[in-house]
């Protein structure tokens, strides 16, 4: 598990069965098809959406809303904030996708 990154529960495990859920700690995507998107989100994908909402200037519809300046000066449709949520949901993944990759390499692995 990446550095930072901490197993701090699960879902509720149930109380019999065969199948329980699987903590943080207990994953990892190293190859394959789920592994190239986790690279291509963390190298390319988030920039590149980054800079198009800033572009769209929709996060500074942030700033407008901070400084009493909406509706007036609002960009885009008035739920373009969602896709600044998105943005920020993704965030975590690539960091977590580049410490794996420095840690990686600090190893020589």
């Amino acid at each position: 598990m990446p550095s930072g990154l901490t197993d701090r529960g699960r879902s509720v495990a149930p109380s019999s069965g065969r199948w329980r859920p699987l903590g943080l700690a207990e994953v990892t995507i190293d190859s394959g098809f789920w592994a190239d998107l986790q690279q291509l989100n963390a190298t390319a994908m988030i920039e590149h959406y980054e800079a198009r909402v800033e572009r769209m200037g929709w996060i500074g519809n942030f700033d407008a809303a901070a400084e009493g300046r909406l509706p007036r000066d609002q960009r885009g449709r008035e739920f373009s904030d969602s896709e600044i949520y998105k943005l920020l949901g993704a965030s975590p993944g690539r960091s977590a996708v580049s410490a794996t990759a420095a840690m990686d390499a600090a190893a020589g692995t």
